[in-house]
C-alpha cells in the first residue's frame, strides 16, 4: 500500500526526505517537490499531476504508469529512469536532462520541452503531437513511429535518432536539423520546413508532400521512393 497522504506532507514539512516512503501508487498532486529526490525509487503509477519538480532527481525511477500531467520538470533529472506509459501530456520540462532512460510509448502531447536534452533514451512510440520542443536536442535516441502531428520543433536538432515511421504531419520544423538519422517511411506532410536541414539521412519512402523540399535540397541524404511536391495527397 502506498504512504497515506498525510505521511508524505509531513515529510515535506520536515526535512523533504521521502526515501523511506512506499511512493509506488501514491498521491503527490498538487505538491511543491523542488529539489527532492527519487533516486532508484519505484514511483509506477504514482500522481505528480500539477505537481512542482523543478530540480529534483528522478534517477534510475521506475515509472510504468506514473502521471506528470501539468506538472513542472524544470532541470529535474530523469536519467536512466524506466517505464512504459508515462503521462508527461501538458507539462513543462525546461533544460530537462533525459538521458540513458527507457521511456516507450510516454505520452507528451501538448507538453513543453524547452532546451531539453534526450540522449540515448529509448521513445520508440511516443506521443509529441502538439507539443513544443523547441531548441531541444535528440541525439541517438529511439522515436520509432514517433507521433509529432503539430508540434513545434524550432530549432531543434535530431542526430542519430531512429525515426522510421515517424509523423510530423503540420509540423513546424523551421530551422529543425535532422542528421544521421533513419526517416524511412516519415511523412512531412504540409509541414512547415523554413530552414529545415536533412544531411546524411535514410529518408526512403518518406512523404513530403504539401511542403517546399525538394530532392535537391537533401545534403547527402537517400530518399528512394520519397514523395515531393506541393500538393498534399488526396484521402
Amino acid at each position: 500500500m502506498p504512504s497515506p497522504r498525510a505521511d508524505i506532507e509531513a515529510a515535506l514539512a520536515g526535512e523533504r526526505v521521502l526515501a523511506r516512503l512506499d511512493l509506488a501508487g501514491a498521491d503527490l498532486r498538487d505538491l511543491d517537490l523542488a529539489g527532492c529526490h527519487f533516486d532508484g525509487m519505484n514511483l509506477e503509477g504514482a500522481l505528480f499531476t500539477r505537481s512542482v519538480l523543478t530540480d529534483a532527481s528522478l534517477k534510475d525511477a521506475r515509472l510504468t504508469g506514473t502521471v506528470f500531467e501539468l506538472a513542472v520538470l524544470r532541470r529535474t533529472r530523469l536519467v536512466g529512469a524506466r517505464g512504459a506509459g508515462v503521462k508527461f501530456a501538458f507539462a513543462l520540462l525546461e533544460e530537462t536532462p533525459l538521458a540513458d532512460a527507457i521511456l516507450a510509448g510516454a505520452d507528451f502531447h501538448g507538453s513543453s520541452l524547452l532546451n531539453c536534452v534526450l540522449l540515448a533514451t529509448e521513445l520508440s512510440g511516443a506521443d509529441f503531437s502538439a507539443a513544443d520542443t523547441s531548441g531541444s536536442i535528440f541525439e541517438n535516441a529511439g522515436l520509432e513511429r514517433g507521433a509529432f502531428q503539430g508540434s513545434i520543433a524550432t530549432g531543434a536538432r535530431f542526430s542519430g535518432c531512429r525515426l522510421a515511421d515517424a509523423d510530423f504531419t503540420d509540423a513546424d520544423l523551421t530551422r529543425t536539423h535532422f542528421e544521421r538519422c533513419l526517416l524511412a517511411r516519415s511523412r512531412f506532410i504540409a509541414a512547415i520546413t523554413e530552414a529545415t536541414r536533412f544531411e546524411e539521412c535514410d529518408l526512403e519512402e518518406a512523404d513530403f508532400s504539401g511542403t517546399g523540399v525538394t530532392a535537391g535540397a537533401l545534403k547527402g541524404s537517400r530518399a528512394v521512393g520519397a514523395r515531393f511536391g506541393r500538393t498534399t495527397p488526396g484521402p
